[in-house]
């Protein structure tokens, strides 16, 4: 299940106003590859997600978080340290295409965080005023990265011809709550990404125990001789 740049637009038009101008209070792991921006705004907390799991990468407002990490993990403690009481000035789509743009207002300057919601590892960056890239998730994660520190990022060229929606059903009405779009995308593709962890660990176990079946058997075969 991919959330495409229909629906990266339809959430957008839906919370943009509620977000722009909110103080950033701080920022969390959710779940796998996934964090959650607590933003004060119009007097309200909002929990804006940013998640970057292969196949289930989105953004969207949410309820509440729905997990607590024991602590907060390398690529989390680098936004803290960059966005701690930061203004989200404003927040936009990018040339029509699966890439957001946040961008912050800090004591240190003007920084922007770019989403990029496609390809096999979705990617997170930060960047200064001159989009030069201050951190990567690909880099802090240790994982093979397109990027490097200090170099100037430009974004992908826009796609060549408008993208369709690429998941049937996700932007249908009848949503609950103050954003019921943006609620919608949350639940539905939470659980899809949920079943479909499940289901890798399912798989991985049943690999492992099989192999573990098998040396048992060999043992055995040798005793019986």
């Amino acid at each position: 299940m991919n959330f495409g740049a229909l629906e990266l637009k339809a959430v957008l038009d839906e919370c943009c106003g509620a977000l722009e101008g909110a103080r950033l209070k701080s920022v969390y792991d959710e779940g796998a590859r996934g964090w959650i921006f607590k933003l004060y705004s119009q007097g309200q907390t909002r929990f804006l997600h940013l998640g970057a799991q292969p196949r289930f990468s989105r953004l969207h407002l949410q309820p509440a978080r729905s997990s607590s990490a024991e602590g907060p993990g390398d690529f989390c403690r680098a936004l803290r340290s960059h966005l701690a009481g930061a203004l989200l000035e404003g927040i936009r789509q990018v040339n029509g295409d699966r890439i957001a743009e946040l961008s912050f207002s800090t004591a240190a300057g003007r920084l922007l965080l770019v989403q990029e919601l496609f390809g096999a590892r979705p990617e997170i960056l930060l960047l200064d005023d001159e989009q030069k890239i201050i951190c990567a998730l690909s880099l802090v994660a240790g994982a093979r990265s397109r990027h490097e520190l200090g170099a100037a990022y430009e974004f992908p060229p826009p796609p060549a011809e408008a993208l369709v929606s690429e998941v049937p059903g996700l932007l249908e009405s009848g949503g609950e709550g103050e954003f019921p779009l943006s609620f919608q995308v949350a639940q539905k593709i939470a659980a899809a990404e949920s079943e479909a962890l499940f289901l890798e660990r399912r798989k991985n176990l049943a690999g492992t125990l099989a192999g573990e079946q098998a040396r048992l058997q060999k043992i055995v075969g040798k005793l019986d001789a």
